[in-house]
């Protein structure tokens, strides 16, 4: 369902927000899990953790001002509700600080170079259209000027030649005679 969401036309307005509500939620409830249960059972809610953050910033293609927003509320969150449920040593403070901090980096890192590959597709797509529109009116300006005379403005021989043979065309295809005068 969310894939649906953020896919969406109609709801792109909204897309970002909702989506970093999802990740969030997602990692509140691991991170809650993560410290209400015991070590053994813990870490594997902490390396789920860490891959919400990272799949969520990344295959759901979060903008990066919204992504560094999620890498400082996650840590923040899992710091404060370890400290709720008990307390931490000094080693799984540190633990958890270099593996927030690592995963927050490498996330953000992959998140801009995708964005920026983003917006770099877009530019040269937006580049490649305009191009083709300037060749389009070259070529519809050169069409004017092989079909027309210079001086008067008045169609010459070529025009006159296209013009025959497509009414020729019309005419055989309808089945109606044609003149010319």
């Amino acid at each position: 369902g969310l894939m649906f969401f953020a896919l969406t036309q109609y709801f792109m307005r909204y897309q970002q927000w909702v989506l970093l509500l999802a990740i969030l939620t997602s990692a509140v409830a691991m991170s809650l899990m993560k410290s209400s249960l015991p070590d053994p059972q813990g870490l594997f809610y902490f390396t789920g953790l860490l891959i919400v953050q990272m799949a969520g910033l990344n295959i759901l293609r979060l903008q990066f001002h919204y992504a560094v927003a999620c890498c400082l509320i996650i840590p923040a969150f899992g710091f404060v509700s370890e400290n709720w449920y008990g307390t931490m040593s000094i080693e799984e403070l540190a633990t958890e600080t270099y593996f927030y901090t690592s995963v927050s980096v490498l996330s953000l890192v992959s998140n801009f170079f995708l964005e920026r590959a983003a917006r770099r597709d877009y530019l040269q797509k937006r580049l490649l259209n305009r191009e083709q529109k300037q060749l389009q009116d070259a070529n519809e300006h050169l069409r004017l000027l092989v079909t027309s005379d210079a001086l008067t403005g008045i169609a010459n021989r070529r025009h006159f030649d296209e013009a025959l043979a497509e009414e020729w065309l019309r005419a055989k295809r309808s089945s109606y005679s044609l003149s010319v005068v």
